[in-house]
């Protein structure tokens, strides 16, 4: 039998490996195209590990009596990836504390099949369970309780997150030094926008009016909170000018730049989601208008329990924004209710108030 030549060996070869290649890429591009096969469906049924320990980036809803879940279905039905975006205020003096606590926490929310994405933003101080602890706690304990960035914080968080809106779970993170906002505006030669408060911080002084920000300013009006709100009003600010952030990238025609944008920050941001995935993400971003971004925060009041000060849940109203947002009913924990626990105030003040009299 004769042999084939070598050369001809290795042009077969050369030429394997390119269309190879080139199917690869194809399939790349398909799969960014077409950005929901890049992501893992939404399940809620708890996956196990080899360890018997559960997969915390998929959180099932807590067996618990009385804690929020999902009502009549065990899987959340819908072709949606839910990404908790994080935001950290890295100064030194937090470094040199070694605790860092969420300051910002929205789901985002991404329907690809309707081109619609919805903003929920939590609170830090949202008077939360945090699965594996007793009690109660402020949602920006999470991260911390978790371990931090050395342990499962960003698991932890996500897990969290995921009990809050009734065991919905919460596939993806990305976690920000809010020093990359500032770069990034920067980075695209500023944003526009109509600055509704003025802003003092750190001697710098930010008036209030139409301009152009820079990444310095636009990050002191994120970080501002001294208005009668305070952390909800800031919410409310973080949401209007990340949407002008996007709106500007887009017009700028810069939201393809994303991926080169975000490898020139990855050291400061955290995240379980790959180029590929952030890519897909992009490239749907760049064809989605801003009137399919819809924007939420946890309804609640303000409340001082046993000392500590937290964002009460109006549990109800919660419940009928998640069953508006994803479209499940999920049970409620009347005793997490700020209505309830109010009451629980009142009647421990009534109490030491008839003892003091006696």
């Amino acid at each position: 039998m004769k042999r084939m030549p070598i050369k001809k060996i290795i042009l077969l070869v050369a030429a394997f490996m390119v269309l190879t290649v080139i199917v690869y890429g194809a399939y790349t591009i398909y799969q960014i195209r077409n950005p929901q096969t890049l992501f893992e469906k939404s399940s809620m049924t708890e996956e196990v590990q080899p360890n018997g320990q559960a997969d915390l980036t998929a959180p099932a809803a807590t067996e618990e009596k009385g804690t929020n879940q999902l009502e009549g279905t065990d899987e959340f039905k819908g072709d949606r990836v839910n990404v908790l975006l994080l935001g950290f205020d890295l100064a030194p003096e937090r470094k040199d504390m070694g605790v860092f606590r969420t300051d910002t926490a929205i789901i985002a929310s991404i329907d690809f099949n309707n081109s619609q994405v919805y903003m929920l933003s939590i609170p830090r101080d949202s008077y939360v369970e945090i699965p594996g602890f007793e009690g109660r706690y402020k949602y920006n304990d999470a991260f911390h309780m978790g371990g931090s960035f050395e342990g499962k914080g960003f698991e932890k968080a996500m897990e969290t997150a995921s009990a809050f809106i009734g065991g919905i779970p919460v596939q993806y993170y990305m976690g920000v030094d809010m020093t990359v906002f500032k770069v990034v505006i920067d980075l695209i030669g500023g944003i526009e926008y109509d600055v509704d408060v003025p802003v003092v911080m750190n001697g710098r002084e930010l008036k209030a009016g139409k301009q152009i920000l820079t990444g310095q300013q636009a990050l002191d009006y994120a970080r501002n909170r001294h208005t009668k709100l305070a952390d909800i009003d800031r919410i409310d600010r973080q949401q209007r000018i990340l949407l002008a952030t996007f709106e500007q990238l887009k017009s700028k025609t810069q939201l393809s730049k994303i991926p080169e944008i975000f490898l020139g920050v990855k050291d400061d941001i955290w995240t379980n989601m790959n180029v590929k995935q952030i890519s897909g993400l992009a490239l749907f971003g760049t064809n989605i208008d801003l009137n399919r971004i819809r924007r939420y925060t946890i309804p609640g009041g303000f409340l001082t329990y046993k000392g500590v000060s937290y964002w009460g849940i109006k549990q109800y109203e919660k419940a009928k924004l998640i069953e508006e947002i994803f479209g499940v009913k999920i049970e409620v924990n009347p005793t997490d209710d700020i209505g309830y626990l109010r009451e629980q105030v009142e009647a421990a003040q009534g109490e030491n108030q008839q003892t003091s009299s006696n």
